[in-house]
Order: structure tokens, then sequence, then C-alpha cells
């Protein structure tokens, strides 16, 4: 009895040790395709949506996580930041910066993106920027 109980208590405390937990989210890389697919998706969105005449783009990406549930669920908090360039500009990663202050914008944003790859379909679900929803 005393064996069986010690070997439970193990194994709780091996399951325990894991950060992540099957179907939960898990710490992603940028380099990751599916990854890179959802930013990219992502900022079109948000450029295809805003009414700002300049286009934005990922300044810093502080971090993602992904979850699978029916389909892939990835959360990318990032600073977006206004570029030079203006709409309808669509190859916004060549774009620099702003850096006059009276054009320059910087926002701590939340993006939830579900790609759905058998599907071939991909869905913004969320977008917060400094605390408000945006979309």
């Amino acid at each position: 009895m005393d064996l069986m109980v010690s070997v439970v208590l193990l194994s709780c405390a091996v399951l325990s040790s894991h950060s992540t937990f099957l179907g939960g989210p898990s710490v992603a890389s940028v380099k990751e395709d599916g990854v890179q697919r959802a930013m990219v998706f992502a900022m079109n969105e948000y450029n295809r949506r805003s009414n700002d005449m300049f286009v934005n783009n990922w300044y810093k990406v502080n971090n993602v996580t992904k979850q699978i549930v029916a389909g892939v669920l990835y959360k990318i908090d990032a600073v977006v930041a206004r570029t030079k360039c203006k709409k309808p500009t669509v190859n916004f990663p060549s774009c620099a910066f702003h850096t006059d202050p009276s054009f320059a914008k910087n926002m701590n944003c939340k993006f939830e993106v579900l790609a759905v790859p058998w599907q071939r379909r991909n869905e913004l679900k969320k977008i917060e920027c400094n605390g408000r929803t945006i979309f």
C-alpha cells in the first residue's frame, strides 16, 4: 500500500513539474513557420482594418504562445509601430519606422489568430492595443 501511494505521489510530482499541459498553451518561437504565417496574416488584417494612413509593422515581439484547439490558436504579444510607408503598401516588412515624434506611434498589442491549415483558413479572433480592444 505504501509503495502504491509513493508511486502515485511521485507521478503527480513529475507531471506537475512540466510547464505545459496537453492541450494547453505552449511557448512558440517567432522562427516557426506557423508563427510567421500567423504574424503576417495578423498584421495584414490590422493594416486593412485600421484607418491610419500609414502602414504599421511589428517593432518588437515580446511573447508568442500556441495552443492546439480546433486548429492552432496563436497569441502574439508585441509592440506595433507606424512605418513611413503610406497605404496601400503591401510589402510592409521593407518599410522603415517613423522616427519623427510627430508621426511615430508605438502600441503594445495582443493578437489572437486561429489557423486551421487543413481548411486553408486563418481567422483574426482579437486585437487589443494599449489595453483596449481594437477588433
